[in-house]
């Protein structure tokens, strides 16, 4: 029953990869959806691939930030400049960029989930590697 369920998953993600045209689609119901954060919560900053990133706002909160498109500059990158308008970050409006790049381009935010606690973190890791080798599977 349990390798079913996987089957499943697996498919329906293969299908809403096909449907992006062969992309990831990194839209989550799993975790609450936000529309902006203070930009003065942010503490630190993680990348778990070219378009997915995490944003410490403290000891048990992160943020998810989803980009429009992956930045490969990110992965070679120490730090990132986040976008931000009134003291707010806010999706679909601010974006980010590598802070090692030569020529800055803003990658606008397409979403931002807030993300309580080490299991939800893992969990947001895990289904976005899950996504990204579910589009990459349905590209060969």
């Amino acid at each position: 029953m349990k390798q079913l369920t996987l089957g499943i998953i697996a498919l329906l993600a293969s299908m809403m990869v096909m449907a992006n045209n062969g992309r990831p689609d990194y839209q989550f119901d799993e975790f609450k959806s936000i529309d902006s954060f203070r930009s003065s919560d942010i503490k630190g900053w993680g990348r778990i691939n070219d378009q997915v990133l995490t944003v410490s706002a403290g000891a048990n909160k992160r943020y998810l930030l989803v980009l429009t498109r992956p930045d490969r500059d990110i992965a070679f990158s120490h730090a990132i400049g986040v976008t931000s308008n009134a003291g707010r970050v806010m999706a679909r409006f601010d974006g980010v960029y590598a802070g090692n790049a030569n020529i800055r381009v803003k990658i606008p935010i397409k979403y931002i989930y807030e993300i309580k606690g080490k299991d939800q973190f893992e969990q947001a890791r895990a289904l976005v590697e899950e996504r990204a080798l579910a589009a990459k599977s349905a590209g060969e």
